[in-house]
């Protein structure tokens, strides 16, 4: 999928769950008490505007549905698994941001210099 497609595939599952649960924009705002106003979730729809990680958190929260039924399905490319894995290691050790940049730079290097990663089991 092509990046400038995500936010329009977005808009679409926003007005399928919306649609799904029976509310129009209006309805939408009116059972939110306004939280949600209606030109807004609209405009994000359209993808006429960008959803942030938190209102998309909040309106599927509203909607009761997991965040990720209003994600676009992906293909993951290559080498995204091992990315996964390095983030979720990094999360897990609690290593800050900075130290975690270092980290996988100075990784990065020992592999490109012909360095064989260490494995994780030996430890």
């Amino acid at each position: 999928m092509e990046p400038a497609e995500y936010p329009l595939e977005v808009g679409e599952n926003l007005r399928a769950t919306r649609i799904a649960l029976g509310m129009s924009l209006r309805d939408a705002e009116v059972k939110s008490r306004g939280r949600h106003k209606a030109p807004v979730i609209g405009s994000y729809e359209r993808a006429d505007r960008s959803v942030t990680i938190q209102k998309l958190a909040e309106l599927a929260e509203f909607y009761q549905v997991p965040v990720s039924s209003l994600l676009p399905p992906q293909d993951a490319p290559e080498g995204s698994e091992e990315t996964v894995r390095v983030a979720r290691a990094i999360r897990s050790a609690g290593i800050s941001p900075r130290e975690a940049g270092w980290t996988v730079r100075v990784r990065r290097e020992l592999i490109g210099a012909g360095a064989e990663p260490a494995d994780a089991s030996a430890a």
